[in-house]
């Protein structure tokens, strides 16, 4: 009866037994609670529903907080930025012209008008318009002509244009010298057409300058110039506004007086007489002449 009993004892057990299979680091009942999944209570509490677990991995309100500030900080930042002036940061600063309301006025290159001249001294303004500065709306110079002036204001008188006689220049004054005879009074007349008159001459450098110049063009020849005593004898005026004469350098016996009421400039061919001084003689004779600008 005994042997029965026990031979029924270790079938039991055998049958019990023969499924298991030794675990290591850990008790049995963990083991298969952890490793099976058998619908113990162990596994399914610590791997998928336990609720510390969800509070700290899954929907945790603190963790959702947590990932909202951001959000909430870059609205601030933004608002902050706009505040600032990342969208209206005009800084004040001197106008200019350029199309840019550089001085934060609501107003753009205003001001900005300076005055200017052309090249004869006529006022005139520079305006800036669409962000550019124009070009000086004073007149245009006159084109040059021959008329004993400067028109287009270089400096020069009369330069590269054509005169009726070949021009020098002495001092600030345009010269000409025009190698054919005439009378007294249609030499003066054709330098007064063209805006000129019979030269005056008021020292030694311009007498010395007429001189070399008129006789190297003529040496035969003595040239009318524009001193006379037409109006009252004996009182020598010049043609250019009857300016009574402060220099004079007269020849040998000159002036002569009477009818001789035209001064001609002397070219020393006769006897007694030098080069370059003057000499009265009658206005109906024809010489060269030398006309001189204003």
């Amino acid at each position: 009866m005994r042997t029965r009993i026990f031979v029924i004892a270790l079938l039991t057990a055998g049958c019990s037994l023969a499924p298991f299979e030794p675990t290591v680091g850990g008790d049995a009942g963990g083991g298969i609670d952890a490793g099976r999944g058998d619908g113990g209570a162990g596994p399914t509490d610590a791997g998928s529903t336990d609720a510390a677990t969800l509070d700290a991995g899954t929907t945790d309100a603190s963790t959702t907080d947590a990932g909202d500030t951001p959000t909430d900080a870059g609205s601030e930042l933004t608002d902050a930025g706009l505040d600032a002036g990342t969208f209206d940061a005009c800084v004040p600063t001197t106008e200019t012209c350029n199309g840019v309301d550089d001085d934060c006025n609501g107003r753009v290159d205003e001001g900005l008008s300076v005055a200017c001249m052309n090249a004869c001294g006529v006022a005139g303004t520079i305006d800036c318009v669409g962000g550019a500065l124009r070009a000086c709306d004073a007149p245009p110079v006159m084109r040059e002509v021959c008329n004993g002036i400067d028109d287009d204001c270089n400096g020069v008188i009369d330069d590269g244009v054509s005169c009726p006689c070949p021009i020098e220049y002495f001092g600030t004054h345009a010269y000409l010298f025009c190698d054919r005879d005439e009378e007294w009074l249609v030499a003066r007349d054709a330098c007064r057409a063209v805006g000129y008159d019979l030269v005056t001459i008021d020292d030694d450098a311009e007498n010395g300058f007429v001189e070399t110049t008129a006789l190297m063009a003529r040496r035969t020849r003595d040239w009318w110039i524009g001193l006379n005593d037409q109006a009252m004898e004996g009182t020598y005026v010049w043609s250019a506004g009857d300016v009574p004469a402060t220099y004079t350098r007269w020849g040998t016996a000159e002036p002569s007086g009477g009818s001789d009421d035209c001064v001609r400039m002397l070219n020393g061919d006769r006897p007694l007489e030098t080069p370059g001084r003057w000499g009265d003689w009658r206005c109906s004779e024809n010489n060269p002449y030398v006309c001189e600008s204003p």
